[in-house]
């Protein structure tokens, strides 16, 4: 049986009672909105990009995928690429590369 979320809010991944391939799933499989977070996780995967640029690949409202950035990161699944003063990008945990293949995510039609 999952936790709910905010259970794992602001824990990190590899903490999270040796499951963090359940909590992957939720985040992505089980929670309102998962689908998005799961295409935004499967786009970090390819390669770092910041909100603005995700919002436009996924044609999602910036705001949108601002806050589910907020959850995947206070989740622990991605983390925060500060490159300057005002430019930050997004990547996913080492243990999110190596469990994302094992979620599976339907095609978006």
């Amino acid at each position: 049986m999952l936790e709910p979320a905010s259970k794992y809010r602001g824990a990190a991944l590899a903490t999270i009672e040796g499951q963090p391939l359940e909590l992957l799933r939720f985040i992505i499989l089980g929670a309102r909105g998962g689908e998005n977070r799961g295409r935004i996780l499967v786009l970090l995967a390819e390669r770092p990009r910041n909100a603005y640029q995700l919002a436009k690949e996924l044609r999602l409202n910036y705001g949108t995928v601002v806050a589910h950035l907020e959850t995947l990161s206070g989740a622990g699944l991605i983390v925060r690429l500060t490159v300057s003063r005002y430019a930050c990008g997004y990547a996913p945990t080492s243990e999110v590369r190596r469990l994302l293949p094992l979620v599976r995510l339907a095609p978006r039609q």
